[in-house]
């Protein structure tokens, strides 16, 4: 488990990291509370937080109503440590926002006992978040997920100056696919769909169910206004029939795209994706357009 320490006494902090590397955690130091919240804010930072009351900077308890606050650390497990142990000062740090209280000094057993709760906490999130933003079909990330990774990689991207690309994918004449063969061979077909648009995209890319027959592809980087390696996708995922319960099918795809510098809003770039699928399917579907926002 990631493990974050916010406390400015140098004692403490060296005795609480030594017992957390003794467990087995991987933990990271800080000494006061503003460096704790830039490291809070990071991707992929640690979602169990032990944070000291009292501290420079920011405290312990300003810090836990910060988190809350914010959506992208909404969900770390905070432990607040100190030695402040009145009622209220109990009731305060938890109605701040903290998930639990430890008493300085601390009983060894008790803090692995308490962060095993916490654990145990952020492994039931992480399984009900994963429920939540996944299409069960397709084990793409659902239409709601994908619209909020969009949201933030455009935000990111007015931040770095690095452009992103949306692409909006239909599966030619899906609905022709139900009324032959049926809604069961139509689902092999989103499924192996899903599978094969995962297995060509880069590990930084978002691919996503849509809606029905419909993919977001979310690709932040690099050179976006290419087609080259929309077209490439396109090939990839199409070049061999998909196996159905009815036989081999072939299987065609119309791919509108589009491409920003976090200039935009979500709903603008993807209503200039959207125009672009829009002129692919009007044209003959089976290709690749791309549609620059206006």
């Amino acid at each position: 488990m990631k493990i974050l320490i916010a406390d400015d006494d140098l004692t403490s902090r060296l005795i609480l990291k030594a017992l957390l590397l003794k467990q087995g955690h991987e933990v990271t130091v800080t000494c006061d509370g503003a460096e704790a919240w830039f490291e809070m804010q990071k991707k992929g930072s640690p979602r169990l937080v032990i944070l000291d009351w009292i501290m420079p900077k920011i405290n312990g308890v300003d810090l836990c109503r910060m988190a809350r606050e914010k959506c992208e650390t909404s969900s770390n497990y905070i432990i607040l440590l100190t030695a402040l142990n009145s009622k209220q000062n109990l009731l305060e740090g938890l109605q701040a926002g903290a998930d639990d209280y430890l008493s300085k000094p601390f009983d060894d057993d008790i803090l692995k006992a308490r962060i095993g709760v916490g654990e145990r906490v952020i492994t039931l999130q992480l399984q009900l978040q994963k429920q939540a933003s996944t299409d069960v079909l397709t084990s793409l990330a659902n239409r709601r997920a994908g619209l909020l990774s969009l949201k933030g990689e455009l935000n990111r991207a007015s931040r770095d100056t690095h452009g992103i690309a949306v692409g909006i994918i239909d599966i030619d004449y899906f609905k022709r696919i139900n009324d032959t063969y049926g809604h069961l061979t139509g689902d092999d077909v989103l499924r192996e769909f899903g599978l094969r648009l995962r297995s060509v995209v880069r590990s930084y890319d978002q691919a996503c169910r849509y809606g029905g027959e419909e993919f977001l592809l979310i690709m932040p980087g690099g050179d976006v206004s290419t087609s080259l390696r929309w077209e490439r996708i396109k090939l990839a995922v199409t070049k061999t029939t998909f196996k159905t319960r009815s036989g081999p099918l072939k299987v065609t795809l119309s791919l509108g795209y589009s491409w920003d510098f976090g200039e935009n809003s979500v709903d603008t770039i993807i209503a200039a994706a959207d125009r672009a699928l829009y002129e692919a399917k009007a044209n003959g579907r089976d290709q690749v357009v791309g549609s620059a926002i206006k």
